[in-house]
């Protein structure tokens, strides 16, 4: 985690033309920080701003600037003050590839691919490693980390460094090395959930009525 300098300004609106600059904002800020973060599939990243006031405050904090980028700002309520966070998504988003053979076993995963055919699912995260597929993975993850560290090369993936491998990179390098690793498939449609903004997202969609596009959820009471 890194700290920001930072610059507190605040704005206010005289008859909807007119912006004044308040030389002496009612707040202070104790600190501020940023970590920018990957998601578990290639393409998947962003950053994280929080920016800690030294006692609860009245202010509508409504966005965040960041190097050139603006954010809705979030507000979380402490005993010894209030934190304002600010949620960058830098995502790109590629096809990636998902290749299954008759029995329902992994060929390829996290490949990119422009071919929608090698595209036959989509992998969330979800994973069950038991019994001798649980030690095969535990002595694959040492050796190719030992690799890594003797030859300054990732095994799993040459174009990143070991320790930012994403987990379709160890999937497909475990199937590689002889693993056998079954799909399970979900009739019921899923939503990918990468941070706060993806949240807020499906909650307006589930109010709308319109979440049952893509996921049916059961009521519960």
């Amino acid at each position: 985690m890194k700290y920001l300098p930072i610059i507190a300004v605040l704005f206010s609106f005289i008859q909807c033309k007119t912006i004044k600059l308040e030389q002496n904002p009612p707040f202070k800020i104790e600190k501020a920080s940023y970590h920018h973060w990957n998601g578990g599939q290639p393409g998947v990243s962003g950053t994280n701003i929080e920016i800690k006031l030294e006692k609860n405050s009245n202010i509508n904090f409504d966005s965040i600037f960041f190097q050139n980028k603006s954010t809705a700002a979030e507000i979380s309520t402490t005993a010894n003050g209030m934190i304002v966070i600010g949620n960058f998504n830098s995502s790109k988003r590629q096809r990636k590839s998902l290749i299954l053979d008759s029995m329902n076993m992994i060929i390829e995963i996290g490949q990119t691919t422009k071919n929608i055919d090698d595209i036959q699912g989509q992998y969330i995260g979800l994973m069950k490693f038991q019994g001798s597929g649980l030690k095969f993975l535990r002595n694959f993850y040492k050796k190719t980390k030992e690799e890594s560290k003797k030859t300054g090369e990732n095994p799993l993936n040459p174009n990143i460094d070991f320790k930012k491998s994403y987990m379709t990179d160890f999937i497909q390098g475990l199937i590689n090395a002889g693993c056998k690793i079954k799909a399970i498939s979900i009739n019921n449609g899923w939503l990918e959930l990468d941070n706060n903004d993806d949240y807020r997202i499906y909650n307006k969609m589930h109010e709308d009525g319109k979440l049952s596009e893509f996921i049916e959820l059961e009521n519960r009471n």
